[in-house]
């Protein structure tokens, strides 16, 4: 999803807005009516600015990311707001300053008869077009929905990945994670300002990519990296909250659901007892895509004859599951 044009306005951009756009632009307001009616449903959406010049590697590092948080305030502090993604930047396939496209020369014909083409840069048939650019949410979408496969996990870390978990509970943040599950996009820029990146941490907005010098085991990485990849709801800890809890707290909902035929409470405690299914996660920590890592748990908490509540930490932070008991 791509925002609009008054809001890429916004960013001071005033050339032709017109072309290039493989969605149709959303206006804010339009994205939070989707988030408002789908938030039931626990589906993330990943959503980018119109991609241009003006939302490139370039303009992050050299203008900062004020502008991107000051026009998504609007999706702070709501009940959809664990749900609503900021992707940037976006990427650049052609820029605009190097957008030529030569079709040919002005063919010549000598008095011998021959035939050739005119090597003067006067004579050749060109056009320009707009520069082609890529939104950041196609890009956080893809990379997000593969590594939640044990598969492609698997291909990335060799025997670590246990085959009947998904990647739900990966933190691309964590280790050297980004740097082992990598976008297919080469690097653009030498990397991001000092100051951009004290501004990044701080706020700890947005799934953002990284462009910067990157080494694993002796070898440089030369494609783009994931530097951050927080959602719009505040986290306990500062800043904004990774994307991997709520995909992992949607996971443990909808297990849970499937386990008990739909919250049964009988058998929501019987996934807590020794043989449960509970146990078996907390003994699985160690694996790339374990659903439980060291430091978090699932505790069972008050419970009445409509509601059974379930408390879920992640290294340290915790947070209450209310579940509604099936009666029938």
């Amino acid at each position: 999803m791509e925002l609009d044009e008054d809001t890429m306005r916004q960013f001071g951009y005033t050339g032709d807005l017109d072309h290039g756009v493989t969605l149709v632009p959303t206006p804010i307001s339009d994205l939070q009516f989707l988030l408002d009616s789908i938030k039931d449903y626990r589906i993330q959406i990943f959503f980018s600015f119109e991609a241009s010049e003006d939302t490139t590697f370039l303009k992050l590092a050299t203008h900062g990311m004020d502008q991107y948080m000051e026009n998504t305030e609007d999706l702070e502090n709501s009940d959809y707001s664990r749900y609503a993604i900021p992707c940037l930047p976006n990427f650049t396939v052609i820029p605009s300053n190097k957008s030529r496209v030569v079709l040919g020369s002005k063919a010549i014909r000598h008095e011998d008869g021959r035939l050739e083409f005119s090597k003067d840069r006067d004579d050749f048939m060109k056009f320009w077009i707009y520069g082609v650019y890529i939104g950041a949410a196609y890009v956080a979408a893809g990379i997000v929905a593969a590594y939640q496969c044990p598969n492609y996990l698997s291909s990335r870390f060799a025997g670590k990945v246990k085959k009947e978990y998904p990647g739900v509970r990966f933190d691309i943040e964590a280790g050297d994670n980004a740097l082992t599950v990598t976008t297919t996009m080469p690097k653009e820029i030498a990397g991001y300002t000092a100051e951009t990146k004290s501004v990044i941490n701080e706020h700890k907005y947005g799934f953002v990519f990284s462009s910067d010098k990157n080494q694993l085991n002796g070898n440089s990485i030369n494609l783009i990296t994931v530097y951050k990849s927080r959602c719009m709801n505040e986290s306990k800890n500062g800043g904004f909250e990774s994307i991997f809890r709520e995909t992992t707290r949607t996971y443990l909902y909808r297990m849970i659901g499937a386990m008990t035929s739909d919250y049964k409470k009988d058998r929501i405690d019987r996934i807590f007892e020794s043989g449960g299914k509970v146990k078996e996660w907390q003994l699985s920590p160690n694996y790339a895509n374990s659903i439980l890592r060291e430091g978090d748990g699932i505790e069972k908490g008050d419970c009445n004859d409509t509601t059974y509540n379930i408390e879920i930490n992640f290294a340290g932070v915790s947070e209450n599951m209310e579940l509604q008991i099936n009666t029938d």
